[in-house]
């Protein structure tokens, strides 16, 4: 049913890059929590990406350094306002089974994970960048091959089929972008 909704706000390029920033987010989750740590279940954290998405829109969702960095922007600013997060499909079911203090972590490592995604959009190398995206996905995130450089690199994380769900990202080197060439 949530697959549907996506289906109708985004196009199909879009709707990729939606899929594969919720795998994004589901990888660091499993890294940076718990499962009695009140980790956020799957469902939510899908929920959670896909309605700050399209708050972003379609034409917000671009390169997906900047995009993750304004989804978990507009993950934080919801939860900041109100931590209820009703199922899409059954509006009387609270997808956000946390405790307070849960939350309250939660909201408190995303920030964290916010500032990371800042400070790395903003860096020009692609081992720089590298470097900061270390720090929320660990061994997760490869190392890139050469240390190019440019006046403004945007990166796209290495294909989230092919890397979020193998063993290591180790063997897949990020894409980068300088900006204005096609996303």
């Amino acid at each position: 049913m949530i697959r549907n909704g996506l289906r109708d706000h985004f196009d199909d390029p879009t709707r990729t890059k939606v899929r594969r920033h919720v795998k994004y987010v589901k990888a660091w989750v499993a890294l940076k929590f718990d499962l009695d740590d009140g980790r956020a279940s799957s469902i939510l954290l899908t929920v959670l990406v896909a309605d700050a998405a399209k708050a972003l829109g379609n034409s917000g969702i671009g390169a997906d350094d900047e995009t993750l960095r304004d989804i978990l922007e507009k993950i934080i600013e919801r939860l900041e306002d109100d931590t209820e997060v009703l199922n899409p499909v059954d509006k009387s079911e609270n997808l956000a089974r946390m405790t307070d203090a849960q939350m309250t972590t939660f909201i408190d490592r995303l920030k964290i994970f916010f500032a990371v995604a800042q400070r790395a959009t903003v860096k020009t190398e692609e081992l720089a960048v590298a470097d900061v995206w270390q720090e929320s996905f660990e061994h997760l995130f490869p190392m890139p091959r050469s240390r190019r450089q440019s006046p403004r690199m945007r990166i796209n994380f290495p294909s989230a089929s092919s890397c979020l769900t193998s063993a290591s990202w180790r063997s897949h080197a990020p894409i980068l972008q300088v900006a204005g060439s096609a996303a």
